[in-house]
């Protein structure tokens, strides 16, 4: 221990020790009045002030500092104002001091505070009645009482404040008295109103009427209660809270984790299902030109590249997914013509199906988006898969492309299971997949027409779906048409394709 805190010990000690002399000065000038018959008082009201007192010591109501420490000390203010001098301090030092003794016994205060607290509600309790006196024996004439009521409450206050400042000062939590005391009386300026308040209230109901007391204990003890039950609600709802934002980043996190791990699996998968492919694809050419394959091997190929395929669009579903997610969804537009597109890729599917006949109509006219072309076949490959997957009987799939207004129509109808009404609000929600009587169950991730519309949106366009269960479903999206020409190399290309024969075309 350095001298300078041993310095430091030595005056706290020596200023506690003052404070409690001065009020055990106090205590024994106040009984020699007392044994000598200058002082009298109602015994009944003595008992009772020092019950409240006790009571208020030992139960501080859970408000904002300033308006506990003032509801706590009220009742010895009205001791002041209610007895002499002589008589209310020892009148609030026995309750303050039987109050911290109940407290020191649950654990809940120390041998400092109990001698402290009691010493500063003595000092304290003294000066005040002293000052309403000293008013009182003035002349003033009417001012005089309401005088003498706030000047005492002040003094209470401010020697209240003067003995903590001291306190505080001379441990070393501030610099000096005068800077922590108008430190203290700056700070909480509603004290002083809401003591002088309470304490007048209290004097003017027990000086009506003893009972008031037993009132006025009451009273403490209910609003006590129940802000006590209130900030018990508060902690409560704080720690709910905290655990929420606490699940809440755990949550996202998981998100986080699991879209970084499907980003990684579906690039990962790209790779090798695409050179699968490739090689599939080769031997279904050679087979094509008369190699000499067996009819059972074809079928295994045929199964195999069918697989593939499906394989390969999970994975890029699931790397559109992660972009998505990630806002590194790009739409790289340019002229686009929705009736050469959609023919080129009900040609190449109809080429693969060996049911459920596709039926594209479509205008004379070029019916030209601004868009993305890979991202617009992606959405059509989409769709027609979604209405290939549920039409297990077979059946024909119309599309339909045709101008409304301003925008292109673009339309994919099955004959097959259907949709229940109630999923459709939920249709192009990700992850999710629809739940119908007439199939077991889904397969895939629930995560293409999702896509499906996410691209569509980007386009500046909107997705509509209508189903009868049992009977089929229709999609339809509208693009905004645009006046931009196509150009050179496209229309020739385009041309080419309207000239090429379709597997069937109205």
């Amino acid at each position: 221990m350095t001298v300078r805190w041993r310095t430091r010990v030595s005056l706290i000690r020596l200023y506690l020790a003052s404070v409690l002399g001065l009020s055990g000065l106090s205590v024994a000038g106040s009984l020699v009045w007392l044994v000598q018959g200058n002082v009298t008082g109602d015994v009944s009201l003595v008992i009772g002030l020092v019950v409240l007192i006790a009571f208020a010591a030992t139960q501080p109501v859970k408000l904002r500092p300033h308006i506990k420490l003032a509801i706590r000390i009220a009742p010895q203010l009205t001791a002041a104002l209610l007895l002499p001098p002589a008589l209310a301090l020892l009148v609030a030092g026995i309750g303050v001091l039987l109050g911290y003794v109940y407290l020191y016994l649950r654990r809940r205060s120390n041998p400092t505070d109990l001698l402290f607290n009691t010493a500063q509600s003595i000092l304290s309790t003294a000066i005040a009645g002293l000052t309403y006196q000293a008013v009182m024996g003035a002349q003033l004439n009417h001012v005089q009482e309401l005088l003498a009521l706030v000047l005492s409450a002040e003094a209470f206050h401010l020697s209240n404040f003067g003995l903590v400042a001291g306190a505080i000062a001379i441990s070393g939590q501030d610099t000096t008295f005068r800077t922590t005391f108008l430190k203290l009386i700056k700070s909480y300026p509603l004290q002083y109103a809401i003591l002088l308040v309470s304490g007048i209230l209290g004097a003017l109901l027990v000086r009506e009427a003893f009972w008031a007391v037993s009132l006025l204990v009451v009273l403490l003890f209910l609003v006590e209660r129940t802000f006590v039950e209130l900030q018990r609600d508060a902690e409560q709802e704080r720690k709910l809270a905290a655990d929420n934002a606490r699940l809440f980043d755990e949550a996202r996190s998981a998100l986080h984790q699991r879209d970084e791990f499907l980003a990684i699996a579906a690039h990962e998968l790209k790779t090798p299902i695409t050179t699968l492919l490739g090689y599939l694809q080769l031997m279904q050419r050679r087979a094509a030109n008369g190699s000499h394959v067996l009819e059972s091997d074809q079928h295994v190929i045929h199964l195999l590249a069918e697989q593939g395929s499906r394989l390969h669009r999970l994975s890029g579903m699931l790397l559109d997914l992660s972009h998505i997610r990630a806002g590194q969804f790009t739409i790289a537009c340019q002229p686009v013509d929705m009736c050469s597109l959609a023919q080129r890729i009900v040609d190449e599917t109809q080429r693969t199906l060996k049911q459920c006949p596709l039926y594209l109509t479509c205008p004379d006219e070029a019916l030209v988006v601004q868009g993305d072309e890979l991202r617009l076949e992606q959405v059509i490959q989409n769709l027609l898969q979604n209405a290939i997957k549920y039409s297990p009987a077979g059946g024909p799939i119309l599309v339909r492309i045709e101008r409304r207004d301003d925008q292109c129509l673009f339309m994919v109808r099955d004959h097959g299971i259907g949709i229940p009404q109630a999923e459709l609000p939920h249709i192009f929600e990700q992850f999710y997949q629809v739940q119908s009587r007439f199939v077991a169950a889904s397969s895939g991730f629930g995560i293409g027409l999702y896509v499906v519309n996410e691209i569509v949106t980007r386009h500046g366009g909107r997705t509509e779906v209508t189903s009868i269960e049992g009977r089929g479903s229709t999609f339809t999206i509208y693009l905004p048409l645009t006046s931009t020409p196509l150009p050179n190399d496209k229309v020739q290309q385009d041309t080419a394709t309207a000239h090429t024969p379709s597997a069937a075309r109205t």
